[in-house]
Order: C-alpha cells, then structure tokens, then sequence
C-alpha cells in the first residue's frame, strides 16, 4: 500500500504534531486570504486544511479579499498613495465580486465527498456586518469616494458564533450607520479583526516570504516586529509583502501574539508551519526573543557563573575553568538579549552511535518556560545531525523530568565502554537512555 511506503516519514511527524494539537485547541486563528490569482486549486487546498485545523477544535476566522478580480474587471481604476479610489460604479462591482467569492469559499467549506480532508466535516459558516466603517475621505485634495477604514469592530458577536463552533467569513466591506457600505483594506481588516477578538494568531498567505526564509536551515524564521520592519525595505517593491509585513508588526504591537506569513503555493505549508517545531514561514512576535548558539572561549565566565551554583550544591559535577576551556566546543548556550540564561552540552560517542547529554541548565529566573525543552530539542537535533541513535544522561536529582520526555531507566553497561570506565561510583547517578 502507498501508506505503508510513507509510514516512516507519517508517523514521526504525526508524534512531533501531538503536542501542536493539544496547543492549538480552542485558540482563535485568523487568517487573511489575500486575493493575488491563486489557483482554485490552491484555494481549495488552503481551505481544506483549514477545515482540518476546525476539526481540531481551533475557532476559525477568515477575512478574504478580492483585489486581483477587481482589478481585471474594472476597464478604469484610480488609485492614490498605492490606495484604491472607490466610486459607485467600483463599488457595484466590488460587491458582485465579493459575494461571488464568499459564496465560493462557502461551498469549498461545504464540500464533504469522501476520500478528501472534508469527509464528515459538516462545516457551518457565518458572515455578516461585523465591521464598523468610516470613510477615508478627501485626502490631499483627493475625494477616495467609497474607500474607508476600519471604524469597530463588533468584537462580541463574533466570538459568539465561534463558540457556536461556527466558521466566521468576513468580506473587505465595512458598515456605516448612515447605512453606507465601504471598501476596506483585506489586510487592515484581519488585522483589526484579530485584535479585536483577541486571537492567538494571524496568518497571511504570500509566497514572497520565500526570500527571507529559504537560506534558513530549520525551515522557518521567527522575527521581531523590529526585524520586520527592517525586511519592508528589502521586498520586492511590486507585491503585496511589504503592506503584509507592515500590518503584521502593527499586530503584534496592539497585542496579537504571534503573526505567521505563510508560502500559499506550497502545498500543506499551513499545517507545517503550525504542526511542526520549526516551521515553514516567516513568524512575528513579540514574545522575549531567545537564541541558541555553539558556546565559545569568550562565554566561559557567564557559563561558569550559571552552573556554579548547582556545582555548589552537588547536583552537578564540578567543572574547572580549564576544563571547561577544553570542552567549550560541546557547549551549546541559550541567550536572552545576549545574557547566556541556560546551556546544554552534548558528548557524542561516535563508535556506539551513541552522545551523551550534560550540563543542561536553566537559569532560575527562566525556569517553567519550557527553555530546558528547547535545549534538549536542540541537542536532540544535534545529536541526530551527527548520526547518532541513543542519547544518554546520568542524573541525581531530575530522573522524572527525563523519563516524562522519552528517556527510560538503563543500566550501566548499556552506556559506552569508555563512559562505563570513567563512571563515578561516588556520585550514584542514575543512567537514563533515548532512543532518537
């Protein structure tokens, strides 16, 4: 069977995504599907892993534009300042086109044949005026007519109807109380959107983000709304990236907390960059920005200072400034703002395919973050790059903390004969083994 072919690469993804899933129940995800030609197909596709992530209990919204199909129906278009001058002609088409679009993503969302991700699904959508307008009005002594920004929006309402286990789809048209209609922003609107009702994420879709994340080795990119902003002057000037990237920071500085721009063209990118430890995309956050890096002869002092105490207290073993000189290489140092707040050393044993995991340490100030997980994420992937199966640790004090991520109890003579002839019988660790 062609599953069966594929078993090996299914089943640990499936395991690495365990922990995505249980993270992403019940949070709220808004995404922005930006219209710039997409395929049907790719819509569909989008769509359709987008119902995956409603099957798992994540409360969806969607605010969609029509930019691409207006701009190939309108014989004239005006624009101003890159903004899009709406009079009531456009604004009759703007309208026939969104309703043909809405109606579309619906019967996408509506679909349940067998055989694909809709099978049973049994999707409810829900539109409506859910957001408040104003007109952006005479501007430099230009009327935009039509065109308006985001007033409110009825934040409530929406969060009602996902509690209702209801997908909401929200047009580029906001409300007025005069009764007029305007033409919104896709972008602005998500992002008002977003804030609004508190979400988790906002994702975008643009294949442009390609050129920042295709020379990072894990895959994905995680960036400050700092960084970002530095990426707006470096983008391709004639797509639609730099207003994405420019509405992501403004997110994630009113509050959203993490912001995803994703490759549309790949597919199943959106599941990868949420169900995988590294991503697909380039992600925003303003979130405290750590790093792990190789530890060098300059870091010797702060690592010292950060094991020392431990040292003192006998839960590690002792480590000399010169030793530590020596085995600099093995260190790898988790830095916060440049502070080293944890750190992690990997030992391999080259011969056995086995390495050995020491010195991992978390600053007390940072514990309960999950920054040990990453550190032992991290030297698990190193261990893994340098071909290596088992990975092993001695400990005194912590034997539940490893056995809760995958480490079982072994013995002594399971451990690499050189590691075996060095063994300190004085300090009784207990020698815990991982299969990778």
């Amino acid at each position: 069977m062609k599953f069966m072919k594929n078993i090996d690469q299914f089943i640990p993804f499936f395991r690495q995504a365990a922990p995505y899933i249980h993270q992403h129940r019940n949070k709220t995800f808004v995404f922005c599907l930006q219209d710039d030609g997409m395929p049907l197909s790719v819509l569909k596709s989008l769509l359709h892993d987008i119902a995956v992530l409603h099957s798992l209990r994540v409360r969806v919204v969607i605010v969609f534009g029509v930019k691409h199909t207006l701009n190939q129906r309108l014989d004239n278009q005006r624009f101003h300042g890159g903004q899009r001058i709406t009079d009531m002609q456009t604004m009759e088409r703007v309208q026939e086109i969104i309703g043909a679009r809405r109606i579309q993503v619906e019967s996408i969302l509506s679909m349940g044949l067998a055989n694909t991700p809709m099978q049973g699904a049994s999707i409810q959508t829900v539109s409506g005026n859910f957001i408040i307008a104003k007109p952006v009005g005479i501007r430099n002594g230009v009327d935009f007519g039509l065109t308006g920004e985001v007033r409110s929006i009825r934040a409530e309402a929406i969060k009602q109807r996902l509690q209702n286990d209801q997908i909401v789809i929200i047009p580029p048209l906001g409300y007025s109380g005069t009764g007029e209609v305007f033409n919104l922003t896709t972008e602005a609107v998500a992002r008002a959107v977003a804030v609004a009702i508190n979400a988790d994420k906002l994702l975008f879709f643009n294949n442009n983000v390609e050129q920042f994340t295709r020379n990072n080795e894990g895959g994905g990119l995680t960036v400050t709304p700092e960084q970002t902003l530095l990426m707006i002057g470096e983008s391709k000037a004639d797509c639609a990236l730099p207003t994405t990237l420019q509405e992501s920071v403004a997110a994630c500085r009113e509050g959203v907390k993490r912001v995803h721009i994703v490759p549309k063209m790949t597919d199943g990118a959106l599941l990868a960059e949420l169900f995988t430890r590294d991503g697909i995309g380039l992600m925003v956050t303003n979130e405290a920005y750590d790093r792990i890096e190789q530890a060098t002869i300059d870091d010797i002092s702060s690592l010292l200072e950060l094991i020392r105490p431990l040292e003192e207290q006998g839960i590690l073993v002792r480590r000399s400034r010169e030793l530590l000189e020596i085995e600099i290489d093995h260190f790898s140092l988790l830095k916060r703002d440049n502070t080293v707040i944890g750190c992690a050393a990997l030992y391999p044993y080259p011969k056995e395919s086995m390495a050995e995991l020491g010195c991992l340490v978390v600053n007390p100030d940072y514990q309960r973050n999950g920054l040990a997980d990453k550190l032992l994420q991290y030297i698990e992937n190193q261990a893994h790059a340098k071909g290596i199966n088992k990975l092993f640790c001695l400990t005194t004090h912590t034997s539940h903390w490893f056995m809760e991520r995958g480490f079982e109890a072994a013995e002594l003579t399971e451990l690499p004969e050189k590691k075996q002839a060095f063994y300190n019988f004085s300090r009784n660790s207990q020698p815990y083994l991982k299969q990778l």
